[in-house]
């Protein structure tokens, strides 16, 4: 997958589940780096993963929402969002996932208020990633151990 290499490099930067960062960006762009989506109140949502503007501004000072469209930018503070998310709610997936939907202040007030298709859409393709993830970490065992014996022999 075209971004493969970023979401590995950032996963890895946060400690972050690729599966979940790909999930997100799945659904919420479907992978397409310059879209710009209205929002409610003239707002817009930027990149793959569909950052907000406010929160870009007032979380990072981010000026140029322009600078969002660069899939290395959107995907850093994305990442950055989420891991502070994961902080949050460290063992629960789904907070994490509705927290980045809806805010986690606004979560956290509202909580079964946030969008919960949204939950559920993203949940589902995290775990069809999370799955491959596992099949080729099993691929990549099995052709370590298939390569040890064949040394030997």
């Amino acid at each position: 997958m075209k971004y493969d290499l970023l979401i590995w490099e950032y996963a890895l930067k946060t400690g972050l589940d690729p599966a979940l960062i790909k999930a997100i960006m799945e659904w919420e762009s479907n992978f397409k780096s310059h879209l710009v989506t209205p929002e409610s109140k003239g707002r817009y949502s930027y990149g793959l993963m569909q950052i907000l503007d406010t929160t870009a501004r007032d979380v990072w000072g981010v000026s140029d929402m322009n600078t969002l469209l660069s899939p290395r930018t959107n995907i850093f503070y994305a990442t950055q969002y989420l891991k502070g998310l994961k902080k949050r709610y460290p063992h629960n997936i789904k907070n994490v996932i509705a927290g980045y939907n809806a805010g986690s202040a606004r979560f956290d007030v509202f909580g079964d208020y946030v969008n919960q298709n949204y939950v559920d859409q993203v949940y589902k393709r995290y775990l069809k990633y999370k799955k491959r993830q596992q099949l080729a970490a099993g691929l990549i065992t099995a052709a370590v151990i298939g390569a040890v014996i064949l040394k030997r022999d």
